[in-house]
């Protein structure tokens, strides 16, 4: 375990373990702001579903092809409206579960067991990965019935289990915190810190040596072409979606059409609620074909207020292990943990366990060549052999 000797003054000692009790209750809380959007996405169920009936009351007054083709895209606004409804309903559920079922897939050995110490600066310490945060970083603080969640940068949380201090005690700590974050109520402080030279966050024990070192410095053209890469799979998406505005947008000229025609057989309330469904698959088709300048941007934030600064140079080992080294942030990940490997014009991308990605310049191995790199990826991941036709 990492010694306390370069940290500084320690005043607080905590372990916490992971658990899909502690995460879903965390999530839960964080996304309180969705809920007013749910039960918007559950009046445009109703309202379409109460459409479908109203209009197949025409049956022997419309035109036969024209009334089905109108049920059909009240059917599936209904249906498109039930499934956002459920998934944002059920997104802590699901998001916890897609977290464990990642970690149990590619890092089975996990202990999912964090330990914070809380000095001049929050040091984080896990498995095999070791991180520094400043207070002024701490977005909000969640209260929680296991402790409290410290929100970072409006990006991650560090939840704090109440019950795992080893040094100190959770109502000083909540004290402690207070002094210590007096700026929650305004923006995080993005100031860069003045660097004459690179440095890195050393490990606490020697490393193994490594066959291949790479520094790599991301760029806005490496994030540009890296998330149109990986988010190729939002084009189906985003023409399926494109022709569903369609859809709903004809039905609503129609219902217009009708109210003219015979404003008693409309109720005053069927074109605003029309017209906010609408609203919102237009809203969700430009979402899926804006998907990656809006990762670029989101990426771009977080990365600004977590690390406080730009993108700084990473310098990655690869060798029985993968460690991961910055100015403050340390992590070892293992071969097996990576998921895809995305190849790009500045070199590739190696995705972790379908979430974070190491984005790896072609330009920057100070130790061994790409092509060697490549070779060397292929023996020791296997398992992605079989999905890698190209």
């Amino acid at each position: 375990m990492e010694n306390q000797e370069n940290l500084g003054e320690v005043l607080f000692v905590n372990e916490t373990t992971l658990t899909k009790k502690y995460l879903q209750e965390f999530l839960r809380r964080v996304n309180r702001r969705n809920i007013p959007f749910t039960v918007l996405l559950a009046f445009c169920f109703v309202y379409n579903t109460y459409q479908v009936f109203r209009l197949i009351q025409f049956y022997h007054t419309w035109h036969l092809p024209l009334l089905w083709s109108e049920i059909g895209t009240a059917v599936i606004c209904s249906l498109l409206c039930l499934l956002f409804f459920l998934f944002y309903w059920q997104l802590p559920r699901i998001s916890t579960w897609l977290r464990f079922r990642r970690l149990k897939t590619y890092a089975p050995t996990a202990t999912l067991r964090s330990r914070f110490l809380f000095g001049e600066q929050i040091t984080v310490l896990g498995d095999d990965n070791r991180s520094q945060i400043a207070y002024e970083q701490i977005s909000k603080i969640i209260p929680t019935s296991f402790g409290c969640a410290l929100v970072v940068a409006k990006a991650s949380g560090l939840l704090i289990d109440k019950d795992g201090f080893t040094q100190g005690t959770y109502a000083d700590f909540c004290r402690f915190l207070q002094e210590k974050c007096v700026n929650l109520n305004k923006k995080p402080q993005q100031v860069t810190p003045p660097q004459p030279q690179q440095s890195y966050l050393s490990p606490a024990v020697d490393t193994p040596p490594a066959n291949f070192v790479n520094e790599t410095t991301v760029t806005q053209e490496m994030l540009v072409d890296y998330y149109n890469r990986a988010n190729r799979v939002r084009i189906p998406l985003a023409v399926v979606y494109t022709l569903l505005s369609i859809f709903v947008f004809r039905q609503l000229f129609t219902i217009c059409l009708l109210a003219i025609e015979s404003p008693a057989s409309v109720s005053w309330w069927s074109i605003p609620l029309l017209l906010v469904c609408t609203i919102i698959i237009l809203l969700a088709t430009i979402y899926y074909w804006c998907l990656p300048r809006i990762m670029v941007r989101k990426s771009n934030k977080n990365h600004q207020l977590y690390h406080n600064g730009p993108y700084s140079t990473t310098r990655y080992s690869f060798g029985e292990q993968i460690t991961i080294q910055s100015k403050d942030t340390l992590s070892v990940s293992e071969y097996q943990e990576i998921s895809k490997i995305i190849d790009t014009d500045f070199g590739c991308a190696i995705v972790m366990a379908k979430t974070v990605a190491l984005l790896i310049s072609a330009q920057g191995f100070t130790q061994g060549s790409y092509n060697e790199f490549r070779q060397f990826l292929s023996a020791k991941c296997p398992h992605l052999n079989k999905n890698r036709k190209s």
